[in-house]
């Protein structure tokens, strides 16, 4: 069996942690990883930040709790955005 590359191995990582695998996150985040999202008023630089605020948003949103469903992955090579779909809030 042939290796993913580097795109697919983060993007099936990146499935993982949507079903609750948080741990794997720190594999997955670049230590100068910067934060933006539109109910910030500024970017939030630093890995372990970038990590709390994704680890905070899967434990907020449902369902299932502790769950993200993903709705519009664009993996590249160097970057990812993901946007998500929330229902409600707890």
């Amino acid at each position: 069996m042939t290796e993913p590359n580097p795109a697919q191995w983060c993007l099936q990582r990146w499935h993982r942690v949507l079903r609750g695998e948080l741990d794997l996150l720190a594999d997955l985040i670049a230590d100068d990883a910067v934060l933006h999202s539109p109910v910030l008023f500024r970017p939030l630089p630093g890995k372990a930040t970038v990590i709390r605020y994704l680890t905070a948003a899967s434990m907020s949103f449902s369902p299932p709790a502790g769950t993200l469903p993903m709705t519009s992955p664009v993996p590249a090579l160097c970057t990812s955005i993901v946007s998500f779909e929330a229902g409600a809030i707890h």
